[in-house]
């Protein structure tokens, strides 16, 4: 059995990976702080699925632990504590989990915007562009080789709403679940809504942290503190 107090951190898809992506959280007691794969040195996957990383990460966490992801590996981190319902707690920020609310406006709307970037066989470039439009902003076309790898990761991410995790799975669910968003989002506050409603989980709202609520003091002092009253009930 590991720490009671085993903290697993589950890096984004953009941006920083490992400990470098939770600068506030990286001196927190029992924090260990995942490198996803691809995102070092390894070679990439032919193509990473939610499903694909929850059961990486189901051989990664125990009794014991409590999962932290973010954004679209928030949604692994609810497939994996599905796979592994001896899970302490599973911490989800900004979830990515578009299946929890299909008819939503909002979310209806990214999906379909979305959508197109995500067809087979796009060029890399191609992907961008559509990527792009779907978002509302321009990715920058990659200046080095370290950009093209990372243009390349992100292409090679499959949507979040392919999972096989499903809202009935989620009601099921007996891990205790936390959801943080940050208030900026109608979309990511209409997930986090749902995701709290069908787990009876936790929802806590940080205004004004945008898409990485972990950057905020108040973040590390709600999971920490959420984290402490679990060990004190959690045999």
């Amino acid at each position: 059995m590991v720490d009671a107090h085993d903290l697993v951190f589950v890096h984004a898809i953009g941006g920083r990976a490992g400990i470098d992506a939770w600068p506030l959280q990286a001196d927190v007691p029992g924090a260990r702080f995942l490198v996803r794969r691809g995102f070092g040195d390894d070679e990439l996957l032919a193509a990473y699925t939610v499903d694909g990383e929850a059961d990486w990460l189901a051989a990664r966490v125990t009794r014991g632990t409590v999962l932290v992801g973010h954004s679209w590996s928030a949604v692994a981190a609810l497939a994996t504590a599905v796979r592994v319902p001896e899970l302490r707690g599973v911490v989800v920020i900004e979830p990515a989990a578009t299946f929890v609310a299909p008819d939503h406006p909002d979310v209806r709307d990214h999906v379909r915007a979305m959508s197109p970037a995500f067809e087979e066989g796009l060029s890399r470039e191609e992907f961008r562009r559509r990527f792009s439009a779907g978002m509302g902003f321009e990715l920058p076309a990659p200046a080095t080789a370290r950009d093209e790898r990372a243009l390349e990761l992100l292409r090679r991410h499959r949507p979040p709403w392919e999972t096989a995790l499903t809202a009935a799975a989620l009601g099921d669910m007996q891990v205790p679940v936390a959801v943080v968003t940050g208030g900026w989002s109608p979309l990511y506050e209409a997930i986090g809504v749902a995701v709290a409603e069908l787990t009876g989980g936790r929802h806590v709202r940080l205004e004004g942290a945008g898409h990485r609520p972990q950057d905020m003091p108040a973040f590390t002092e709600e999971l920490q503190g959420w984290a402490g009253r679990l060990s004190s009930i959690t045999p």
